[in-house]
């Protein structure tokens, strides 16, 4: 008896217009609501330039208004980033690079949010810094640090803490993050990497993220070959953030 084969043929007339279609839709999202929305956002801060009472209904409004146009762009450039990571279209630029100076950088992008809702930021080193060195794109790992650390002053109260603690393991360079806020329900735990899913906070004063925020934090961990965590904080209220990167000098200690 000869030999049989089974072909198996499949119709990607579908597939193809349907990545079309998710073409056109973030070429719409990138260009005719992100343009506006930056419009938008410059004249707001030429009307709060004005003088205008700050008590007063006409700033208290315009300071909505810049704020929801903050959050809407971030939403979108948070769509379009993940939209790159999933088509697999990122692409690195790796340098050798001292982890606290990067940590240090990302805090100062940060300090302006944190006094907004009066959060102290402190940052601490574990260890010899020459062992902190890290092969990384720069731009994409300040982009998982200013989301983690939105997130830890998002959730903290006024007049609370985030501690940043830098230090090594096991071939590995390590950054936790932790907060004074109400912590990560137990039910959430496993969904908060998860695309739009948020955590509920009982606070009338709480910014709304995208979403999205943590999710991109795993995709540049992932591309890094590290590693984004929820730890356990057993003596303290909050949450405690773990990153995890291969140390640049390969595991020497």
């Amino acid at each position: 008896m000869g030999k049989r084969y089974l072909l198996g043929m499949r119709d990607l007339t579908d597939l193809k217009d349907l990545e079309r279609r998710r073409e056109e839709f973030l070429a719409i999202v990138s260009h005719d609501l992100r343009t506006p929305l930056t419009s938008l956002k410059g004249f707001v801060e030429l009307l709060l330039n004005d003088e205008h009472d700050p008590g007063s209904q006409v700033s208290r409004y315009l300071k909505i208004i810049d704020m929801e146009a903050d959050r809407m762009i971030a939403l979108i450039n948070d769509l379009l980033d993940l939209d790159r990571f999933d088509s697999q279209k990122i692409r690195l630029d790796l340098s050798t690079v001292p982890l606290p100076d990067v940590v240090a950088y990302a805090v100062k992008g940060m300090e302006g949010m944190a006094r907004q809702r009066e959060v102290q930021l402190r940052v601490m080193t574990e260890g010899d810094e020459e062992g902190l060195l890290v092969d990384v794109d720069r731009r994409r790992l300040l982009q998982a640090l200013m989301n983690l650390y939105a997130n830890a002053i998002r959730f903290s109260p006024r007049g609370g803490r985030v501690d940043t603690v830098i230090g090594r393991g096991e071939g590995r360079v390590t950054v936790r993050i932790l907060d004074e806020g109400p912590g990560i329900p137990q039910e959430d735990r496993e969904r908060i990497f998860e695309k739009y899913h948020q955590v509920d906070q009982p606070s009338p004063e709480r910014i709304k993220g995208s979403g999205l925020g943590l999710t991109i934090v795993r995709r540049i961990m992932d591309l890094h070959g590290g590693a984004v965590r929820l730890d356990n904080r057993e003596e303290e209220q909050g949450s405690c953030f773990l990153i995890e990167l291969p140390a640049a000098d390969g595991g020497k200690s």
